[in-house]
């Protein structure tokens, strides 16, 4: 399980650092950036200083592949402590099991693995 899930992981860090986006009528064009001094933030991300430029590229093409989520929420989880790739995975789990991104990411803080946190939301077996 532990193979595919770095594979799986792998796979999706790759094509969430590409800045093309695939649009609705599948024309494929290239993702604008926002430059992070100029994006409306809320009182979560105000002033941060992991706001830069290389960052908000992750986090803007992250937002792209989840529709149902800001780039503002996914950069005030990043400042607040939150590795991409386990946001990359949070949002992943919502998409598959419906349990809320923002949950998994508290329930990661007090020190529980994925492979615990996905036991305890029944995703996998133990």
């Amino acid at each position: 399980m532990k193979k595919y899930r770095f594979l799986f992981l792998f796979i999706f860090l790759l094509t969430a650092c590409f800045p093309i986006v695939e649009t609705p009528d599948n024309e494929i064009q290239e993702l604008t950036i926002t430059d992070p001094a100029e994006m409306s933030t809320n009182s979560d991300t105000d002033n941060l200083e992991c706001l830069n430029s290389e960052m908000s590229v992750l986090g803007k093409n992250i937002a792209a592949q989840f529709e149902y989520v800001s780039f503002e929420q996914i950069m005030t989880w990043f400042c607040n402590g939150a590795e991409f790739e386990d946001i990359l995975i949070a949002l992943q789990t919502e998409k598959v099991t419906g349990q809320p991104a923002q949950g998994l990411l508290e329930m990661l803080v007090t020190d529980l693995t994925w492979d615990e946190i996905w036991q305890s939301i029944g995703y996998i077996d133990e």
